[in-house]
C-alpha cells in the first residue's frame, strides 16, 4: 500500500577526469558492529543503539476503521488511504533514523567491522511441511518479526555506500560463534545462548555483556582480515535482506 502523490529521484553524474573527488583521510579508531534484537547496535567501544520501537496504536486504529467500512464504498477507500499514508510516514522515519545512525558511525570510524548476516536464511519460516512440521513456530514468527523491524538490511547497505564515500573501510566478517567465543582468550562457550544475556567465559572466566563480547570478536575478525589474515566472510555487497518485511505490517 502505497499513497498517491509523486515522488523525485534526482540522478546526476560528476566528471570524474574534471573534478576528481575529494575524500577526506578518515581519522578515528576501528570499530566492531554486533547487530541485534535486544539492541539494534552494539559497538565494540561499548556504545549501544537502542532497538527501533514503533507506536503502531494509529495504524491498528486505522486498521479496524477500514474494518467497519463496506467493501467498496468511498469511506473504506478514503481509510485505506489514511492507513497508507501512515505507514509511509513510519517507513520515512524509520529510514531518516538509520541515515543518522550510519552518518555518525562513518563520520567516527576508519574502519568498521560488521557481521555478514544472511537475513533471508535467518528470518526463515519455522513452519516446515506436512511430514516434517517446525516446532516454536510462533516463537520463531515472533524473533522474524522483530529482526525485520530493526532494517539491519537497510543499516547495512546505507554503511555500504557512505564508507565508500567518506574513505572509511568497511570489512564484512564471518559471524560464525562470534556471541560464543571469549573476546579475552578464546575460549568456547557451549551454553545454550538465548538463555542468558551475560557472557561467561569457562577459560578465564570473563563475564560481560554478550553483544559486547560478540562486538569486540568482530572487531578483531575484522583487524585480521584488514592485516592479511583470513580474508571476509563475504564483500559488503553480499548482505541482502532479500526484499523481507515485517509480518503483519504494511510498511517497515
Amino acid at each position: 500500500m502505497r499513497p498517491t502523490g509523486l515522488t523525485v529521484d534526482l540522478l546526476y553524474e560528476r566528471a570524474a577526469a574534471e573534478n576528481p573527488p575529494t575524500v577526506r583521510p578518515p581519522a578515528g579508531p576501528a570499530v566492531g558492529i554486533d547487530l541485534g534484537v535486544n539492541h539494534r547496535l552494539t559497538l565494540s567501544d561499548g556504545t549501544i543503539v537502542q532497538p527501533r520501537e514503533i507506536d503502531r496504536t494509529r495504524e491498528e486504529n486505522l486498521r479496524r476503521r477500514i474494518s467497519t467500512a463496506r467493501k467498496g464504498s468511498n469511506r473504506r477507500h478514503k481509510r485505506v488511504k489514511g492507513l497508507a499514508k501512515e505507514c509511509r510516514r513510519n517507513q520515512v522515519r524509520n529510514r531518516n533514523q538509520c541515515h543518522r545512525i550510519t552518518s555518525k558511525l562513518v563520520r567516527e570510524y576508519s574502519l568498521i567491522a560488521i557481521e555478514n548476516l544472511k537475513l533471508r536464511n535467518l528470518t526463515a519460516s519455522a513452519n516446515g511441511t506436512v511430514e516434517e512440521p517446525g516446532s516454536n513456530v510462533k516463537q520463531k514468527a515472533g524473533l522474524n518479526r522483530s529482526i525485520l523491524e530493526q532494517s539491519l538490511g537497510l543499516i547495512t547497505q546505507q554503511l555500504r555506500y557512505k564508507a565508500e564515500w567518506a574513505g572509511v573501510q568497511l570489512i564484512a566478517v564471518n559471524p560464525a560463534n562470534t556471541s560464543r567465543t571469549c573476546s579475552t582468550c578464546g575460549a568456547i562457550n557451549g551454553e545454550k545462548l538465548a538463555e542468558y544475556r551475560v557472557f561467561r567465559c569457562p577459560g578465564c572466566g570473563l563475564e560481560t555483556d554478550r553483544d559486547l563480547n560478540a562486538a569486540i570478536n568482530i572487531l578483531n575478525k575484522g583487524l585480521k582480515a584488514q592485516q592479511g589474515g583470513n580474508p571476509p566472510a563475504a564483500p559488503p555487497g553480499a548482505m541482502t535482506t532479500g526484499g523481507l518485511v515485517p509480518q503483519g505490517s504494511s510498511c517497515m
